[in-house]
């Protein structure tokens, strides 16, 4: 779960904040003006928490000081007072929005799961919808070699890597294998890899590709 800053919170002098792991993901983004559904549920996911948005509109009664401030004189809403949704929820941000101010708190999740398989549907949906029917495979390879060239250029850029992942979704359906069975080869893989024998990481070329001792995974 996401901590809150270990210095005291300091909002700037309109009311607004932005906490600092808010702020990395929203510098990763670049000039986007919309955060994608999926990057905030892949917040939720690293974090383990629910994101969990408080308006002004539901918590700021009409003639209080934080009403006045924001909606009668427009010098911000320094006024308004915090309102988190639970005891344990860290703020992520307060912000101005086209419907008004909004508090953003994580919440802590006892626990989380994502559907995969559910995903892969939905993206198979998608990406007929989008792209055609077919195999694709010399057009998904060269989209995946553009996307390795934008990691390149911008390696902290979280939507460049999941791009790949995307695409790597898409070529194995494609390929005609059934969501539940990429889901299944995912979790195998992983498996797979945890069985195999690795060299010291420390002796490798961090430029170069680290592959497993084939002989002493031979069975793996």
């Amino acid at each position: 779960m996401i901590e809150a800053e270990k210095s005291e919170l300091v909002r700037r002098k309109d009311g607004s904040y932005t906490h600092f792991e808010w702020w990395k993901l929203l510098n990763s983004l670049g000039d986007a003006e919309v955060i994608p559904d999926y990057v905030m549920l892949l917040f939720e996911m690293a974090h383990r928490c629910k994101l969990q948005a408080v308006s002004f509109e539901c918590t700021v009664d009409e003639g209080s000081p934080a009403y006045e401030e924001y909606v009668e004189r427009g010098n911000g809403f320094s006024r308004w007072e915090l309102a988190p949704p639970s005891a344990d929820a860290v703020l992520l941000s307060i912000h101005d929005t086209e419907d008004g101010p909004f508090q953003l708190w994580a919440v802590p999740a006892s626990s989380f799961a994502y559907d995969l398989v559910a995903h892969l549907d939905r993206q198979r949906a998608f990406s007929i919808k989008a792209f055609g029917p077919g195999a694709r495979v010399e057009g998904i390879s060269d989209h995946i070699k553009k996307e390795l060239a934008e990691v390149a250029a911008a390696p902290e850029d979280l939507s460049e890597w999941i791009d790949i992942v995307l695409l790597g979704f898409d070529g194995a359906w494609r390929a005609g294998h059934s969501s539940s069975a990429i889901a299944g080869a995912l979790a195998g893989k992983l498996a797979k890899n945890e069985q195999r024998d690795w060299p010291d990481w420390r002796t490798a070329d961090p430029n170069k590709a680290i592959e497993h001792n084939r002989e002493a995974s031979a069975n793996a």
